[in-house]
Order: structure tokens, then sequence, then C-alpha cells
């Protein structure tokens, strides 16, 4: 074989092996940080299984008696909203699993295809190796005209042979990467499959708390005590989100800033927007308003309750919109009212929403006017679907209507 023909196929030789050199497992990097999003899933996961857990152990111990009720209903209806969270969680987290065994199969699809490349590669130059000898690596270099093309010669063979070992150790890790990729995929379908059962499982689970706390409402309504229990319930919740409240105003100050940098202007006009929106404020809700702000009679009872904001009947997974831009301080739970979001909107004006699900933010979260941030349910609610809504400036309550569009 002419020295240049050889020059030149081992020149594409060469090339091919750098190439192979460049491109790197496929995938890995990405299957890599699946695992990472998917193990802070399922550690959150285990949270709720565990709280659901303690509230059916406290229920399962707690006496059916009257002093009890409103007790029992607030942990079924804890126990209910965990429930539907887990039942969300899940289905995110079998997404994200889903979406890491789609790249897996391609991951080990693109890996084979590699594998084939590469062992015609190395088999391409073992024949060639084969035909031209052991010495001819030798003779390349002494066949040379001068020096300096000797030198050259032993350069480029030199790499060659580098770029060689490379390629097998390539070969190698290649296959281990796939045999990790297939044994990653076998557990992650096995876990897929059993996140499907554990839903089905959590949707009965949730049917049985659902229609026990029906039971327990229906027991509260025939009861004056449990009215009773009931009112000094929304009592302590009106004063644990006061408390919230007050706690909330020391970080004030940073958070107008990050509003400020949002909206685009300066913190004292950050500061003055919400007071200029009095009566312009989009409703939080399509509904009727059935509780006003203030003072509200219980002509059964023959007491008078402070209703810190209003309360707005709306049908079951009803959009719940914030009224206008702003930071999400606060997504708890509270007896009485149940899932409760709050936003600071700057210049110490915040809006709250009560009784809600299906929550679609996270604390610390930038919201727009108008976006949806949950729906309506009947959590922590005694009678019914509504949305319970308050606006507080600088720890004072404010009568909602006032704000919103007439």
């Amino acid at each position: 074989m002419p020295y240049e023909h050889r020059n030149r196929h081992g020149h594409r030789i060469y090339l091919a092996l750098l190439v192979f050199l460049i491109i790197g497992p496929f995938g890995f990097g990405q299957t890599d940080d699946f695992d990472k999003r998917i193990q802070s899933k399922s550690s959150e996961l285990e949270n709720i299984r565990a709280e659901i857990k303690s509230i059916s152990q406290k229920l399962s111990r707690t006496q059916r008696s009257e002093k009890d009720a409103i007790s029992n209903l607030n942990s079924l209806d804890r126990q209910i909203s965990l429930i539907k969270q887990l039942k969300r969680e899940l289905v995110r987290e079998r997404e994200l699993k889903q979406k890491q065994i789609n790249l897996l199969q391609a991951t080990i699809s693109a890996n084979q295809e590699k594998m084939a490349m590469l062992r015609r590669r190395y088999a391409t130059r073992v024949v060639n190796v084969y035909k031209m000898g052991t010495r001819e690596d030798w003779q390349l270099v002494m066949s040379a005209a001068d020096l300096s093309q000797a030198f050259q010669r032993m350069y480029y063979l030199k790499a060659l042979h580098q770029a060689e070992a490379n390629l097998l150790n390539q070969i190698h890790r290649t296959l281990r990467d796939t045999d990790a990729a297939k044994a990653k995929l076998e557990l992650r379908l096995a876990q897929v499959a059993a996140s499907l059962e554990e839903e089905a499982a959590t949707e009965k689970q949730l049917l049985r708390s659902q229609t026990e706390k029906a039971r327990e409402l229906k027991r509260i309504r025939q009861s004056a005590s449990s009215l009773k229990q009931e009112l000094q319930q929304k009592k302590e919740a009106a004063s644990e989100l006061e408390k919230i409240i007050a706690g909330l105003e020391r970080e004030k100050q940073r958070r107008l800033a990050e509003l400020a940098r949002r909206r685009g202007t300066s913190e004292r006009q950050a500061a003055t927007k919400f007071a200029s929106m009095k009566g312009r404020l989009p409703w939080p809700v399509d509904g009727r308003v059935t509780a006003k702000f203030g003072l509200q009679r219980n002509t059964r009872l023959k007491t008078v309750m402070d209703n810190p904001g209003i309360d707005i009947a709306a049908g079951k997974g009803m959009p719940v919109k914030v009224v206008m831009d702003g930071i999400v301080v606060a997504i708890t739970w509270i007896p009485g009212f149940g899932n409760t979001l709050i936003v600071d909107h700057g210049g110490g004006f915040y809006s709250v929403y009560a009784h809600v699900d299906d929550v679609r933010i996270s604390a610390t979260d930038y919201v727009v006017s108008g976006e949806t941030i949950a729906v309506v349910s009947n959590s922590g609610s005694y009678d019914g679907y509504k949305l319970h809504f308050e606006i507080w400036a600088d720890n004072n309550k404010l009568n909602p209507q006032d704000w919103l569009r007439r």
C-alpha cells in the first residue's frame, strides 16, 4: 500500500477517533438532574404521608363525642387537604419519573448506536494494523525524508495509539453507562407502576375522609354547643391570622425593594400603588357575598361575631385570582380557615385568601394581577364552598368591598 494512501487512511481514522473522544456519555448529566429533583419530591411526599398517618391515628383515638366534634372536623379537614396535596405531588413525581424514563430510553438507544460505530471503527483499525504488520510504525518513521518529517510521524503515531487506547476506554464506559441506564430504567418503570397504585388508593382515602367530614358537619349543624365551638374556632382563626400579619411586617422593607424592582418603579411609587387602586381592584372570584365585613349577628345563638373580611360563595373549583401583583409571603393551614394564602402588595398592604385548594404558587413567588393562585374549596369551611377574602394595611383590617370594583 503506498505511503500517501496509508497516510490519508490513518488520518481519517485519527479524526474519527478525535470526534468520539469529544462526545461524552449521552444524557447522563440530565438524568442526574432528574435524580435530584425526584429525591427532593420523594422527601416532600414522605413528610406529607407522615402527617396524614399522624392525623389518622389521632382520629382513631378521639371519641365521637359532641365536645370533640369541632376537633374531629379540623383533623378531617387537615387530612383532606393533605391527601389532595399528596395526590398532586404524586402526579408531579410520576411525571418527573416518566420524563426521566423517556430520557433513559433515548440514552440507551443513542449509546447502542454509538457502541456500534465505536466497534466498527475499532475493528477497521485492527484489520489495518494486521494488514500493515506490527513493524509498520517503525517503517513509517525510518522511511522519512528527513529528521523533521520523522519527528512529525512519531508525534502522529503516538497520538493515534493514544486515541486507540481512549477508544477502548470509551467502549468500556459506554457499556457501563448503558447497563446503568437500563438498571435505572427498570427501577423507574417499577416506581411509576407503584405510584399509579398509590394514586388510586389515595383517591379512595380521600373519598372516605370527605364522607366522614360530611357526617361531622351534619352533627355540628344539629348541635348548638358545636356551633358555639365553631364560632370560637373562627375567632381563634382570625387571631392566628392577625399574628401572622404582624410577623410579616418585619421583612416588609426588603419585599418592597423587590416589588419596586419587579414593577420597574421607585420604592416610594411601589408603596403607594395599592392605595391608588381603592374601589378599582378586581374581584378575587366570581360569586355572591354571603358574609360582609365587620360585626355579624348569629340569630340562632344570639351572638355577635366580628368578620375580618368577606365571604364569597362560589362553585367548587372556581379559580381564585390575586387582586394585584405582589409577593407571596405565606401559604399555611389555619383551623377554621383551612388553606390560607397571603400576598404582600407593598406599602403595608396585604390580601388574604382562605378556604382554597389546589394552590398553584409557592412562598416568595412574585404573582401578577389576575393570576390564578388557587381554586375555591370547602377547606376549613363549615358551610359549603366559598372564598374568605381579607385586606390588611399596617396591621389594620379593611373592608374589602370598599376596595373592590362596584
